[in-house]
């Protein structure tokens, strides 16, 4: 969470992360649009060295994106910040054709 603060100056109201049965997660807000973010863990979780881990993002609300109104804009916007969170960070590194 605390290395997507940037989403806070483009308009995104960041909750407090929830732990979930898969990892963690936590909402994304912007203007009339929600977000859910998730952290999954691949295998059998982060006790397998190296841990590995699946970030997604879903947007809330059936009738949003029946009707097209997804809010593609924001999502480019998550997008963007998940990966200079990820280049920034000496800790975390992409695994091409992780599965």
């Amino acid at each position: 969470r605390e290395q997507l603060r940037g989403l806070s100056t483009r308009g995104f109201e960041i909750d407090e992360p929830l732990q979930e049965d898969y990892g963690w997660g936590f909402w994304l807000r912007k203007e009339k649009s929600k977000f859910w973010l998730a952290l999954s863990y691949v295998g059998e979780g982060p006790t397998e060295a190296p841990a590995q881990w699946v970030v997604s993002v879903t947007h809330s609300g059936i009738l949003a994106f029946l009707l097209g109104r997804v809010d593609s804009d924001s999502i480019r916007t998550i997008e963007e910040n998940i990966n200079a969170a990820i280049a920034a960070s000496d800790d975390i590194q992409w695994v091409e054709g992780a599965s």
